[in-house]
């Protein structure tokens, strides 16, 4: 303890008798704080603290296995004392060639053959004439390489998804092969040699994380990881999204942010492109949280950008959607407002469902609805929702979810005559997602392996998942808005549609495998072909892996 001494200048402290310095081996704890602490932590540590300090996490559990896994440097720990007697000796075998690297250009050090530089070249001009058109990437400002020259990894992305979609959109160009297998293994090498490149160039120069082309060849990168066939690509993705979320907020893509010393013309071009790239990074996002199962990086809320096609606030319009104080401008109307719109729903419909997931049903009572005015009658005709039902979490989600509901209707009253195909699909998905909020557990329950094993899945683990009418008739109308052979190139290129009808099939599956024997109301598992079929014209690699699954489901 301390005692207090009257000075001229005020009361100071003084170290009471008896009190000790603080000592590195003594238990925090049991510190008799003193007025030098200050003095004695700024002084340097002993010469052998360091040594002492690596030797006991090379000694350690967590030490050895690290080197276990990364045996650039090889250490041998023996337990005699060293020359000073104060612990054990450290002795460092010289490292052999190959293993001379450390972190992070060692993960340059084993990347897989990737073709020549002239390969590379064509299928970066095969990109723009491929995904470059998928919509939002089309509007953003990508520099081809017989104009400019962009970033190496950005190269790499570009060759990487162009080699995985060549032989569906360019066949007769393609001289790499147009069997799947090795479209497979070239745009895979493609993959691991431009990941790494980007990861050792975001961590030896930090000036990158604030260019445009890093962000994105992260999202390039995790579109290929989400449609890979591969888990571990899965997780990769995971990584990929939340790290460059981080960038991307960082760069004030979130809000539409311009240089403010730019001319009038380049802010419309640099508002209009990071606009795009957002709507791109948001789209990938909803497709990654529905595939691996998780909550979405961005929310709805921090998203501050004006529409990609007209001049109005994105927050703006999408609460008069959701809300229906008024209504959507008449200049909405493009492919890219509609399409970021419904990934703003679905964006909320999945946050609606994680931050409820006891809810007893997806679908509250009529009683419940009736209190709660939160039925799905017209706007016009809806009574005034009662303000003094108790709150509870089952009224608060009946509340939300009619509201989502009314703003899905009022989507399709909006763009149903001018969304193309495509986008309706993943409308009618989104209000599967909404009536159905177990739907991203049927993966596992019908034990889809991206690797193409079949895992059985445990039966403690086979929820009974009770699929309504409603749900199967939104299932039937994916399928209905997904003529693969009617559409061109382009709309087959759509990253969600593989995500759409694999999971609308497992609805159906899911409905069927719990019929009756004589029970033929909704046909047999053998409808699930149709939905293969549209699955197999679809260029993305998990597709064949869908299509297997879906196989085996049928014949059970």
């Amino acid at each position: 303890m301390r005692a207090m001494a009257d000075t001229p200048s005020g009361p100071q402290l003084q170290a009471a008798p008896g009190a000790r310095l603080s000592s590195s081996r003594q238990w925090p704890g049991d510190w008799e704080p003193t007025g030098l602490e200050v003095h004695e932590a700024n002084q340097s540590p002993e010469n052998t603290f360091r040594e002492r300090f690596k030797i006991a996490l090379l000694q350690s559990q967590d030490g050895q296995e690290c080197f276990r896994r990364e045996p650039f440097t090889q250490f041998d720990i023996s337990q005699t004392a060293d020359s000073n007697g104060d612990g054990p000796n450290l002795l460092v075998s010289p490292p052999s060639p190959d293993q001379v690297y450390t972190y992070p250009m060692s993960m340059l050090s084993d990347v897989p053959t990737i073709p020549d530089t002239d390969e590379v070249a064509r299928l970066q001009s095969a990109f723009f004439t491929s995904f470059k058109q998928h919509i939002f990437i089309d509007a953003i400002a990508i520099p081809d390489s017989t104009l400019a020259s962009p970033a190496p990894y950005l190269q790499l992305a570009l060759a990487c998804l162009a080699a995985e979609i060549a032989p569906y959109t360019d066949p007769m160009g393609y001289n790499l092969g147009a069997e799947v297998s090795h479209k497979t293994e070239v745009s895979s090498a493609l993959f691991y040699a431009g990941l790494n490149l980007w990861v050792v160039v975001m961590e030896v120069d930090n000036r990158e994380t604030r260019r445009l082309e890093a962000v994105i060849t992260a999202y390039l990168f995790a579109t290929h990881a989400i449609l890979s066939t591969h888990k571990e690509n899965w997780r990769i993705s995971c990584g990929l999204v939340h790290n460059t979320a981080t960038l991307a907020r960082r760069l004030r893509l979130t809000d539409g942010f311009s240089q403010p010393n730019s001319s009038g013309e380049s802010i419309d071009r640099s508002l209009i492109m990071k606009s795009s790239l957002m709507a791109y990074m948001f789209l990938t996002d909803i497709v990654h949280a529905i595939y691996c199962d998780a909550a979405p990086t961005y929310s709805t809320s921090e998203i501050c950008i004006k529409m990609p096609s007209s001049n109005h606030s994105f927050r703006t319009v999408y609460r008069a959607l959701l809300h229906g104080h008024s209504r959507l401008p008449d200049d909405v109307k493009s492919r890219e407002d509609c399409l970021l719109l419904l990934t703003a729903l679905l964006n909320d419909i999945i946050y609606l469902h994680r931050c409820n997931p006891h809810t007893p049903s997806p679908s509250p009572s009529p009683s419940l609805e009736r209190i709660t005015g939160s039925d799905t009658v017209p706007d016009q005709q809806k009574p005034f929702r009662n303000p003094y039902i108790p709150l509870s979490a089952r009224s608060e989600f009946s509340r939300m979810s009619a509201q989502i509901r009314t703003a899905l209707q009022r989507w399709l009253d909006h763009f149903g005559r001018v969304a193309e195909k495509d986008i309706l699909a993943l409308y009618h998905f989104a209000h599967l997602c909404l009536v159905c909020p177990g739907i991203t557990e049927l993966p596992s329950l019908a034990g889809y392996d991206p690797g193409l094993q079949f895992t059985p899945i445990p039966p403690g683990k086979m929820k009974q998942f009770q699929m309504s009418d409603k749900a199967l008739d939104l299932a039937w109308l994916v399928l209905d808005s997904s003529d693969m052979q009617s559409e061109p190139t382009p709309r087959r290129l759509s990253i969600w549609l593989p995500m759409v009808l694999f999971f609308s099939a497992l609805v159906i599956w899911q409905r069927l495998r719990h019929r009756s024997s004589n029970d033929f109301k909704y046909g047999t598992l053998k409808v699930l072909s149709m939905f293969k079929n549209e699955i197999l014209q679809l260029p993305w690699p998990c597709c064949p892996s869908m299509a297997i699954t879906l196989d085996r489901l049928m014949k059970e």
